[in-house]
């Protein structure tokens, strides 16, 4: 299965690949906090965002490190609390230090991308404008009494 880009399907992609690693049932998680697939799939189809509580039951429950499940929602991999890290990746990084990064890091660069996206847009946006302002002139009928 492809690992969805963004939102709430992601989100669920790590809870159920964390759960599966920890052995976890579904009962086994709902006893623990951990937010039911209904509870999370009926956010995503308001258009709601999952309250900040919720994202940090979650990281508690899934052993996950503050702030993973938030940075999840935006295109980054949750850390798990127990995993080892290398030093190179984080020699003095404590908390969500690391997660609150790498998801300013990931928004930095969707920002970018948009930005770019936008300014292609706009160009062809203005191009299709002037090409429809020249077909619109020449489909204009002339006025009377200047004909040849």
């Amino acid at each position: 299965m492809t690992v969805p880009d963004l939102g709430v399907e992601r989100l669920m992609f790590f809870i159920d690949q964390r759960r599966d690693a920890l052995r976890m049932s579904r009962t086994e998680a709902a006893e623990r906090g951990l937010p039911s697939p209904k509870a999370l799939n009926d956010a995503a189809f308001r258009g709601s965002r999952l309250r900040v509580r919720t994202l940090r039951r979650i990281d508690d429950v899934l052993g996950w490190e503050a702030g993973s499940a938030a940075a999840t929602l935006v295109g980054a991999a949750p850390i798990s609390a127990a995993a080892p890290v290398a030093a190179t990746r984080r020699a003095t990084s404590t908390g969500g230090d690391e997660v609150l990064a790498r998801t300013i890091a990931t928004i930095e660069s969707d920002l970018t991308r948009a930005k770019a996206a936008a300014t292609e847009l706009t160009a062809r946006i203005a191009h299709a404008e002037q090409t429809y302002a020249l077909l619109m002139a020449e489909l204009e009928p002339a006025p009377a009494g200047d004909e040849d």
